[in-house]
């Protein structure tokens, strides 16, 4: 049976009225259970849009490498400039950045002036738009929501749009979580970073649903823009949300004063052409805004030969930015850490002691603290310090309580027991991540989260052997 387009409009705005209604806050629970239970409400509600938008839906354009030339003249007719280096097909990785010639460590590899760089600016040529910038709540605070819809603005003026050849450009869809099946969702549910994946899907969701209701308002601030029930679909939202949550960059805002008259260190999110097309290596930074002339420029951190593919390095992110904000991992992250849930039960013995002498050392209400993949601290201080605590009797803990902060002595007995703690703290983390399903089977979402939950593993297995020589406070 055919549906006319008013009934699918009306099951859209049914479907995402509900959303508003039952997303109004974030999962606060520890329990797995309650953030899956949360995260199968979320995909009914994203299938039945899915579904129900199907007519409207987009054609999304497959093979991005037909539209290089045109995107290439784009470039360079708007003063963005390559040098040494262009855009390619790369396996395993998409599109790439690729050298042309042999190239020196310091070479200027592309140059993009401030004016080609999508922001959310681009919503203030048009008056309508820029009135709900202005007053819309999640527009004026959420500058990444902000520059979702600008866009999603740009794509809805087609041809008219200034970015139009690099729009085009770019993928046609993502492999952040906002793409996973509920059977990738289902791998990644013992990670550490499982609860922060579905309260981010369900923010995305939540945020659609609260624009959709928006547009379909009798008074809807949308009226004269390019936005359309009948374009304003889930998979555009989700398609330009992944866009930022991708090529995100920062740069530093124009035109802002404080009222003294001086100038405000604040930076506005932006997508920079040719600039995203680098894929990531870790290194250190090569990228950086020049303020003189108002342009963004990569440079080479190190040598490359003729047709190797060129990297850059987005930043010191561990790899759960990397997985959320990218679609991949990378093996033996010098920047990766675990979020290791630590926390006081009240069923603890002297548990009201305790938690004083932690509470006096700004403990008590840390839940959640980090073991880092590389540099000089493996624990972060306060996982040794709650360990000790923890593994303390009476007579210690009234030693912590009565002497200053610092400087209560602990005993080679006390650290070889927070030790022992930690250890089987972590071997019971670590023996959950044992059996991963084998990847033969999977599809590519779900071996993304494998490689996510491997090096989870890696890092944990990492941390029980640092513990062999890991040196603890002397006093605390």
């Amino acid at each position: 049976m055919v549906i006319g387009k008013d009934e699918i409009l009306s099951r859209c705005g049914i479907i995402t009225k509900d959303v508003v209604v039952n997303l109004t806050i974030d999962v606060q629970s520890n329990l797995k259970n309650a953030h899956w239970d949360r995260l199968i409400y979320v995909k009914s509600a994203v299938d039945a849009l899915i579904d129900a938008q199907k007519p409207f839906q987009r054609k999304f354009l497959r093979n991005r490498m037909d539209f290089k030339q045109e995107f290439e003249q784009w470039c360079k007719k708007n003063s963005i400039k390559t040098f040494g280096v262009k855009p390619e097909a790369v396996e395993n990785y998409g599109i790439g950045m690729v050298a042309t010639e042999d190239i020196s460590q310091g070479k200027l590899l592309v140059s993009v002036p401030r004016k080609e760089m999508l922001t959310a600016g681009s919503l203030k040529s048009c008056p309508a738009m820029k009135h709900l910038l202005k007053d819309d709540p999640i527009l004026n605070n959420m500058n990444n929501v902000a520059l979702t819809m600008s866009i999603l603005y740009e794509l809805f003026l087609g041809k008219k749009s200034h970015w139009y050849e690099y729009l085009r450009f770019l993928p046609t869809e993502y492999s952040v979580p906002l793409y996973f099946d509920e059977e990738a969702f289902s791998a990644l549910k013992i990670s550490a970073f499982f609860d922060q994946a579905v309260n981010i899907y369900s923010s995305i969701v939540r945020q659609y649903s609260y624009f959709y209701q928006l547009l379909i308002d009798r008074s809807s601030p949308f009226r004269g823009t390019p936005f359309k029930e009948t374009n304003f679909t889930f998979e555009n939202y989700r398609w330009a949300a992944s866009t930022v949550m991708t090529r995100i960059n920062f740069i530093p805002l124009q035109g802002e004063f404080s009222e003294a008259g001086a100038a405000l260190a604040m930076n506005e999110p932006a997508l920079i052409p040719m600039w995203d097309l680098f894929n990531h290596e870790v290194q250190a930074l090569c990228s950086d805004y020049d303020t003189d002339t108002n342009y963004g420029r990569v440079f080479a951190i190190k040598s490359w030969s003729a047709g190797d593919q060129v990297f850059i390095h987005y930043g010191d992110r561990g790899n759960y930015e990397l997985f959320i904000g990218g679609g991949f991992v990378v093996d033996n992250n010098p920047f990766d850490y675990f979020p290791l849930k630590l926390s006081l039960g009240q069923a603890s013995e002297n548990y009201s002691l305790r938690f004083e002498v932690l509470k006096q050392r700004d403990l008590a209400d840390v839940k959640v603290h980090r073991i880092f993949w590389g540099g000089d601290e493996m624990f972060q201080p306060s996982i040794l310090q709650f360990a000790i605590i923890h593994s303390a009797d009476v007579a210690a803990l009234e030693e912590m309580k009565n002497l200053p902060v610092g400087k209560a002595p602990i005993s080679e007995q006390l650290q070889l027991k927070a030790k022992s703690f930690l250890k089987n703290r972590l071997t019971l983390l670590l023996s959950t991540y044992v059996k991963l399903p084998e990847e033969n089977d999977q599809n590519p979402s779900q071996k993304l989260c494998l490689a996510c939950l491997d090096s989870e593993k890696q890092l944990l297995q990492h941390a029980i052997d640092a513990l062999e020589t890991c040196t603890f406070p002397s006093e605390i």
